[in-house]
């Protein structure tokens, strides 16, 4: 830690985010949340509603301050649409109420309740967090997209977790007076190999120990592309007779079942598990040999590095800075060819046992020395230090 940081009084921050359920930005946001407070500076994670899986982890493992704008989520539309349109009013009140020097927001929508909370209330500063790169968006999501591109120029710091984040952010108009990219950090004292935390969760998906398991880690959505990876698990079950494959995520009941329909259409009924939504990350990966990730967009994805810290090899897309996380230690793809998937995946089978023992070091090396948790921490409270000092 920098000596002038050191010495530094502690800052008072909010980081503000639409909800703490699962999620790669969510599970982020905890960990900064956590690490930051260790620090002795002053955190409080603010959100639309309580709950979700990080809600409680930061309860259970942190001495932060976790607090929501609104009791529940009404079941009405019309309601919920009053809620987030007095969001930005409810949210200047706890500004109002705590003063922080930081107001540091995540997400697209959020970001605009943000800026409008801290419109001309100058004790605070406001940081925008960026977590996403190019993306088809629907007419809801544009909304606030192109509404926080007109804002930006007056938000002090926009900071991207991936440096192609940055360029189509650019690309598309967002013009903060700093922007800055600090990739995601990965707990590799959280995320680490745990043969104990393998057998467990192999059992309970009845995985045998012969047989190799190729896992997709995400929120069932379009993005995410489970079709391709779903296409390439069928080419190789004809070829390979002792795969089993996963997906661990879940999504909207709709596309769930279209999926589970083209699922069994493609003949894997019996050799694809389905978890649903699935508490324990860090067991999840531990349970894979080799995971997936088969997106159509990203920015950083935290499963990459998750598994990779985890010892577990990784096949990816050429999107967004996926390429960058597993550099020499993974197999590249095009994003949206099954065939350049299933072969991807089968450099990997073929490997020696040797060199498959040696690349399970090298991936989670590789993250331990340039994703480490304490490197985003560090990179984070350097850049709010120097914007309060501005």
């Amino acid at each position: 830690m920098d000596n002038n940081i050191k010495n530094a009084e502690p800052l008072k921050i909010i980081l503000f985010i639409g909800s703490l359920a699962a999620g790669g930005a969510e599970r982020q946001i905890s960990q900064l949340a956590r690490d930051l407070d260790k620090r002795h500076h002053i955190v409080t994670v603010s959100t639309l509603y309580p709950g979700g899986v990080n809600w409680h982890w930061l309860k259970q493992n942190s001495n932060v301050k976790v607090q929501s704008l609104y009791p529940k989520k009404n079941n009405s539309t019309v309601l919920t649409g009053l809620q987030l349109l007095s969001a930005p009013l409810a949210l200047r009140k706890i500004l109002k109420q705590s003063r922080p020097d930081i107001l540091y927001s995540l997400l697209n929508i959020t970001n605009f309740f943000a800026w409008f909370a801290t419109w001309g209330f100058k004790p605070t500063t406001m940081v925008w967090g960026i977590r996403a790169s190019k993306m088809e968006l629907v007419w809801k999501e544009y909304l606030p997209f192109k509404g926080c591109s007109w804002l930006s120029k007056n938000v002090a710091a926009i900071i991207f977790n991936s440096h192609s984040g940055l360029q189509h952010h650019e690309n598309c108009g967002y013009r903060g007076k700093k922007h800055v990219v600090i990739v995601n950090g990965i707990d590799t004292n959280r995320f680490k190999p745990d043969e104990s935390l393998r057998a467990k969760v192999r059992l309970q998906w009845g995985v045998g120990d012969d047989e190799t398991l190729i896992g997709l880690v995400g929120r069932l959505n379009s993005v995410k592309e489970h079709p391709t990876f779903l296409k390439a698990a069928a080419h190789l079950k004809e070829e390979y007779s002792n795969l089993r494959f996963i997906c661990i995520g879940s999504g909207s009941a709709v596309y769930t079942d279209q999926l589970k329909k083209m699922a069994t259409d493609l003949g894997l009924d019996g050799t694809l598990i389905w978890t649903g939504e699935f508490q324990d990350m860090a067991m999840a990966q531990n349970g894979l040999d080799i995971a997936v990730s088969a997106s159509s967009s990203e920015g950083f994805s935290n499963t990459i590095g998750e598994a990779m810290a985890c010892g577990v090899p990784c096949v990816v897309t050429d999107v967004g800075d996926s390429a960058k996380i597993v550099g020499d230690c993974g197999v590249v793809v095009a994003a949206g060819d099954y065939m350049a998937l299933a072969n991807g995946l089968k450099s990997l089978l073929s490997k020696e046992s040797n060199k498959k023992v040696a690349l399970k070091k090298a991936v989670r090396s590789r993250i331990k020395k340039l994703y480490s948790i304490d490197k985003l921490v560090s990179d984070t409270e350097s850049l709010l230090y120097s914007l309060t000092s501005d």
